[in-house]
C-alpha cells in the first residue's frame, strides 16, 4: 500500500476555513507518458509523483487496484498503480510504473497529476512562482554567484538548511503547494506574537493529518528574518503540526506567496537551492476578511462553530466563539455537507473590503441575526 500527504482527500474540510482550497501550486511542468503530454503540478510536500484517475483512464493506462481491505496510515491516503509506462520529463526518459489516486468527484485541479520533490532532486532546474515559470536545465547560469545559496537538508520535503545562533542546522520546508506566506515553528512564532501582540490579526483554518483541524491567528509582518532569510511584507502564522512533526529541526515553512518574491533554482546533484528576489511588487493576498471562521468540531459534527478575533469585523457585528452559523445571506449552511450550493463558505470572508453580508446564528439555542462588513485587517 503507496501512501502520500492527505490534503488532496481531505481538502473538502478547507472550504469552512479562511481561503478557498484550490491547487496552490503555479509551478506546472510538461511530461509525457506513453508520448502523450500530461502536465503535472510541482508540489514539495508529496511523496510520489502521480497521476488522477482520470488521466490514467484517458491515456488508457491499465490500473491495478492496490488492496482496499485494510485501513491506510493515519493522515495517508490509497493509491493504485499503472502498468509499466514510459514516463519523460525533460531528457530523462525512463519506464516504469505511476501511482494513480482517486480523488473525490468534486475535486478539480486543472491538471493531470502531481510531481514530487524525489522525481526531480536530481536535476538543475528553475522556476518562479509569481511568473508562473518552470524550466529544467542542463547547467548552472553563469551568474549564479550573484544568487543567494542555500543547502539542501535530507528530509522527504524539499528543505533548506540554516545555521542557528548555537551552531546547530535547522530545517526551512520550501513548500510550493501551500497558498500562505510564511509559518513559524511553535517557538519562534511564540517570540514573534510576543514582540508583535498588537499586529491585526485575522483567522485561518485547515486540516492536517497529525491534528485533524486547526484553526490559526494569521497575521502580517513587514519583515521577517529566519536567521540568514528574511522576506518582507508576508503574511505569518504559527506552523502545521505535520511539519513540526515530519522534518528533523524544523524552524520555518515558505509558501507560495513567500516564494512569490523569489526566482529559484535547484541544483539536485551538488544539493544546492539558489534565491534571488525578483523585484516584483507583492501579489494581492487573499485572506479572511470577516476575523471569524465557522469550523466543526470533527469530521462527524453537523454545527459549524465560530472562532472569532476581537475587534474584527465579526466581533464587532456580535458574533463570538462557540456561536452556531446558520445562515449567509440566503444560505442555509447547515446543510454544508448535502447542498453543493453551501461551499466553500470562505468565497464569502475573502470577498472584497466592502462587502456586505447578513448572517443568522445561534447561541445557547436561540437565534440572533447581524449585518456584517468586511473590513481591510491587513495593511501592508
Amino acid at each position: 500500500m503507496l501512501i502520500f500527504r492527505a490534503i488532496w482527500v481531505t481538502a473538502f474540510l478547507s472550504f469552512l476555513c479562511g481561503i478557498p482550497f484550490k491547487v496552490q501550486s503555479e509551478i506546472i511542468f510538461d511530461a509525457r507518458v506513453n508520448n502523450k503530454d500530461i502536465k503535472l503540478l510541482f508540489d514539495t510536500g508529496s511523496e510520489f509523483t502521480l497521476l488522477f484517475n482520470k488521466t490514467a483512464s484517458r491515456l488508457k493506462l491499465n490500473v491495478i487496484k492496490r488492496n482496499s481491505s485494510l485501513p491506510a496510515e493515519p493522515g495517508k491516503v490509497r493509491v493504485d498503480l499503472t502498468e509499466e509506462c514510459d514516463f519523460q520529463l525533460g531528457s530523462t526518459k525512463t519506464k516504469g510504473r505511476l501511482y494513480v489516486y482517486t480523488p473525490p468527484d468534486w475535486f478539480d485541479a486543472g491538471v493531470d497529476g502531481v510531481l514530487a520533490w524525489s522525481t526531480v532532486k536530481d536535476k538543475i532546474f528553475y522556476f518562479s512562482m509569481e511568473g508562473k515559470r518552470s524550466e529544467i536545465l542542463d547547467e548552472l547560469p553563469e551568474n549564479i554567484d550573484s544568487w543567494s545559496r542555500w543547502n539542501i537538508g535530507p528530509d522527504k520535503q524539499l528543505t533548506i538548511q540554516v545555521e542557528k545562533p548555537n551552531g546547530n542546522q535547522g530545517s526551512i520546508f520550501i513548500d510550493t503547494g501551500s497558498p500562505y506566506g510564511i509559518q513559524l515553528n511553535p517557538k519562534r512564532w511564540g517570540d514573534w506574537r510576543n514582540l508583535h501582540s498588537s499586529s491585526p490579526t485575522t483567522l485561518t483554518a485547515f486540516f492536517t493529518p497529525a491534528r485533524g483541524l486547526v484553526v490559526r491567528e494569521e497575521c502580517w509582518a513587514n519583515r521577517i528574518d529566519i536567521e540568514r532569510f528574511s522576506v518582507k511584507d508576508v503574511p505569518i502564522m504559527q506552523s502545521s503540526p505535520d511539519s513540526e512533526l515530519n522534518i528533523d529541526s524544523y524552524e520555518a515553512t515558505i509558501g507560495s506567496f513567500a516564494l512569490r518574491r523569489f526566482e529559484i533554482i535547484i541544483d539536485g546533484p551538488n544539493n544546492n537551492l539558489y534565491m534571488k528576489l525578483n523585484n516584483v511588487r507583492a501579489s494581492q493576498y487573499v485572506y479572511n476578511r470577516l476575523g471569524a471562521v465557522f469550523v466543526p468540531d470533527d469530521i462527524n459534527s453537523e454545527d459549524l462553530y465560530a472562532h472569532v478575533v476581537e475587534g474584527t469585523p465579526a466581533y464587532i457585528a456580535g458574533l463570538r466563539n462557540r456561536d452556531i452559523l446558520t445562515r449567509v445571506n440566503e444560505l442555509d449552511v447547515t446543510k454544508w455537507k448535502t447542498d453543493p450550493r453551501v461551499l466553500p463558505l470562505s468565497r464569502f470572508w475573502s470577498a472584497p473590503t466592502g462587502t456586505k453580508l447578513k448572517l443568522i446564528y445561534s447561541r445557547n439555542g436561540e437565534e440572533y441575526r447581524t449585518n456584517v462588513e468586511l473590513s481591510r485587517i491587513f495593511t501592508p
